[in-house]
């Protein structure tokens, strides 16, 4: 039978037909202009996807129990967006169980971006408690070649097809680093497309643009706590020649520059509603999916809820901006 949306895959769907008298949820954007989108190469979608405050919006809400949410939540967000970022590999290492849950909980043209675990990406332990002996002490496992092949990359290859790229978050990434980060890359397999987003507002410079063209790897322009704007880093970018690449483009929309975390999860929970609108951030990354059409380039999306306060409402508002002229 042909299939020809993420609705029409999901009747097929028996292990979570659980019942649920709940009504239809109503999403703030136009779910088949992203599924059209999502066709021509560019995928909009949301860093995570396990919140309640989207109850209404995004999931039907009304359910028997927190695990039965659990259990639905991922099948239903299919039905209106068409990629998800895998951030909880990014703190524990991807196991088998979990890896079949989220291909038996996604069609197959659904596209998933895990992070790669911290161990590889983090070269010193915070120096907080729940790090225990390593707490404060540099990292052994940093980049480690053999260590990601054996215990991440192993693993998400259950995803198959499903994977859009996987994401190498540096937090503290230093100049003096880079040579080792050029001969992992040169040692760890290249079928699948590795991304790099970095939070170190010094390196971006087009000299380190360069460097991943020469590696062939994507940058992941981020909106955070100390990095300039998105639109400054795709300036240098830009400027570094590697527009001419065709490395499929990635942007994570976290939080805006000069606001924590912390305080920002104080601010936005339960993430039902914008509460604080960044109206430049969205023409930043309108003007990026403009370009990768323009290049019949791959452009992934992600949006965090830490942004504005409600990542389903900020796609809606960046759809209304990309559809007006």
């Amino acid at each position: 039978m042909k299939v020809n949306s993420w609705r029409d895959q999901q009747e097929s769907f028996s292990f979570l037909n659980e019942k649920n008298t709940a009504p239809d949820p109503r999403p703030p954007f136009d779910a088949l202009e992203l599924s059209r989108l999502a066709a021509q190469g560019i995928y909009i979608g949301t860093s995570s996807w396990k919140y309640r405050g989207w109850e209404g919006m995004i999931y039907r809400g009304g359910y028997s129990s927190e695990a039965q949410f659990q259990r639905q939540s991922l099948r239903e967000y299919t039905s209106y967006l068409p990629s998800v970022g895998v951030d909880f590999t990014f703190y524990t290492w991807p196991m088998p169980d979990m890896m079949n849950y989220l291909v038996e909980a996604t069609p197959e043209n659904f596209r998933l971006c895990p992070k790669v675990t911290k161990r590889i990406t983090m070269d010193k332990f915070p120096q907080i408690p729940s790090y225990g002996k390593w707490a404060g002490k540099e990292n052994p496992d940093f980049l480690d070649v053999e260590l990601f092949k054996e215990q991440f990359l192993n693993p998400i290859q259950t995803l198959g097809s499903r994977i859009g790229g996987l994401f190498f978050e540096f937090t503290q990434l230093q100049e003096t680093q880079l040579p080792k980060l050029e001969r992992f890359f040169s040692e760890i397999p290249r079928e699948i497309t590795y991304s790099i987003e970095i939070r170190s507002p010094e390196l971006i410079t087009k000299k380190f643009y360069s460097l991943l063209r020469t590696l062939k790897l994507s940058p992941a322009f981020n909106s955070w706590s100390r990095m300039p704007f998105i639109r400054d880093q795709w300036k240098l970018y830009a400027g570094s020649g590697a527009m001419e690449d065709n490395t499929p483009l990635f942007v994570r929309a976290l939080l805006r520059p000069g606001r924590s975390y912390d305080e920002a999860v104080r601010f936005f929970q339960p993430y039902n509603s914008i509460k604080d609108s960044f109206p430049e951030v969205r023409t930043d990354i309108v003007n990026i999916v403009r370009e990768a059409k323009k290049q019949n380039r791959k452009c992934f999306i992600f949006i965090n809820n830490r942004l504005e306060g409600s990542a389903p409402h900020t796609i809606g508002a960046i759809m209304q901006e990309l559809n007006a002229n």
